[in-house]
């Protein structure tokens, strides 16, 4: 089993092992555009980010007001495709190269062009952002749980953990050995133990 810090446990030994990758930035750039552009929500979706902008308001509100003001059209198309975007983005699946963001909103104009302009306050909202300070690893304190109730050592099965910094509970498990969670869920024990406990069951 390992966290973020690459530290193994015993469960390691028999072959379960859980990958924590925090702050996948393919998923926070969907959430970046929509929190600084303040895109219209267009049905249930993840929360605001926590720290959303990568400067004082006074600085990004010029860049906001132009945009707004000017292509309205082009908001209201972007604020449209984001769920798609978002869909994507949820879907890539982790390996050794981040997808490209070119390649993920080549289906709506509207989007790529914003993000265009966006990239480059995102690229600094990343390099001013601290790394994630929290290195515990709950999966490994409820695998231990399932172990003793199982009475054996799970399977060699592998469980990708991404997290994300978004207000809210969000769990969402695109395929079976992967998930996508919630800072703030992930340190809700009892919760995040309701919901992750199906997905560990599998390991036995």
């Amino acid at each position: 089993m390992t966290g973020q810090d690459g530290a193994a446990g015993d469960a390691a030994a028999a072959g379960a092992l859980i990958v924590v990758v925090p702050d996948p930035p393919w998923l926070l750039a969907p959430l970046f555009l929509r929190d600084f552009l303040r895109l219209q929500r267009v049905g249930p979706g993840p929360g605001l980010l926590v720290d959303h902008f990568p400067a004082k308001p006074s600085d990004v509100s010029g860049l906001m007001r132009a945009v707004q003001a000017d292509r309205l059209v082009q908001l209201t198309a972007a604020a449209a495709d984001w769920p798609i975007w978002w869909t994507e983005a949820v879907d890539h699946r982790p390996g050794t190269t981040e997808p490209s963001q070119a390649e993920l909103l080549a289906f709506s104009p509207a989007l790529s062009e914003l993000w265009a302009e966006i990239d480059v306050w995102f690229q600094r909202w990343l390099a001013k952002r601290p790394a994630p300070a929290d290195s515990a690893c709950p999966e490994e304190d409820i695998l231990a749980i399932l172990t003793d109730r199982w009475g054996r050592l799970p399977a060699p099965r592998r469980l990708t953990v991404l997290t994300i910094p978004v207000v809210g509970d969000l769990f969402i498990r695109p395929e079976d050995d992967r998930i996508v969670v919630t800072r703030g869920l992930r340190g809700n024990p009892q919760r995040y133990r309701t919901l992750l406990e199906p997905v560990l069951a599998d390991f036995f």
